[in-house]
């Protein structure tokens, strides 16, 4: 068989990807260690003739580690010719009692693991999949921002000494009860008055984007791209929230069942 027909050389690389740097280390498929590691600028120029250089060598095969660097470099080595893969952090096979301090380390293992086969791979987002995906966190973001605002409001009254012994929080008896200090009627000092209105104004804010964001989740959750989704988990209708016996009206309700749906559809690749 002539040197032309037989298979391109595979080289791998093993990609620790940052905010301002990126470290690349260089293992051969015939090689025992990586033969270089590098650290770069997280530049796309710079990086570009990096793998240009690289190819010269052989065919790239690429991986890294899902990050809060997102998917940005991913798909630009795609624009260029380059595959790359995106591993589970979690799943990555760790010995005990090492612990990984540095970029060069993360690097060289990476690129050991990939050409090893000991890593599990994650299905990278479209760019649309990863937009639902914020939407989908920023109103998780402000559930979570709702609860510790309403806690501001609770404690700073708390150490005013009044509690609320009538029932369960948040209810609209408990906001009844919130509101008379909030008056001008409360007997709270100005000062405390002005306190405990801008805690409870916190809430009152936050829940309307979050209701926002519920809106607009339940329609993300009614388009075509969801169906799958939908019929796996069940689709809820006018009808079916009539037959429920639902207080609140069908487009609120569709926020609360269905921004679930649509979180279930963006992490279904194990991210």
């Amino acid at each position: 068989m002539s040197s032309s027909s037989a298979a391109p050389k595979l080289i791998y690389l093993g990609l620790d990807v940052h905010k301002d740097s990126v470290t690349i280390a260089v293992l051969p498929a015939d090689a025992t260690a990586p033969t270089r590691i590098d650290k770069y600028p997280n530049d796309f120029a710079k990086l570009r003739r990096v793998f240009e250089r690289c190819a010269k060598d052989g065919e790239l095969r690429a991986c890294d580690e899902a990050s809060g660097a997102g998917y940005v470099l991913q798909r630009a080595m795609k624009e260029w010719g380059y595959p790359c893969e995106v591993i589970a952090p979690s799943l990555i096979p760790v010995k005990p009692g090492v612990q990984r301090k540095h970029d060069t380390y993360d690097a060289g293992q990476l690129a050991r693991l990939y050409r090893a086969g000991e890593r599990t791979v994650i299905r990278i987002p479209s760019e649309a999949e990863e937009r639902v995906r914020d939407v989908v966190r920023c109103r998780e973001t402000l559930q979570r921002e709702v609860v510790k605002s309403r806690h501001y409001i609770l404690k700073f009254l708390a150490r005013r000494g009044f509690i609320y012994r009538g029932g369960v929080h948040w209810r609209p008896a408990h906001y009844t009860w919130l509101r008379q200090w909030t008056g001008t009627t409360s007997p709270l000092a100005s000062e405390d008055r002005l306190v405990c209105g801008e805690y409870f104004a916190l809430p009152e804010y936050k829940l309307s984007r979050r209701d926002a964001l519920d809106a607009h989740i339940a329609e993300l959750a009614l388009t075509p791209a969801y169906a799958r989704t939908r019929r796996s988990v069940g689709a809820v209708t006018p009808h079916s929230h009539a037959r429920a016996g639902l207080s609140r009206t069908p487009v609120d309700h569709y926020g609360v069942v269905c921004w679930p749906l649509v979180r279930r559809a963006c992490h279904a690749d194990g991210d």
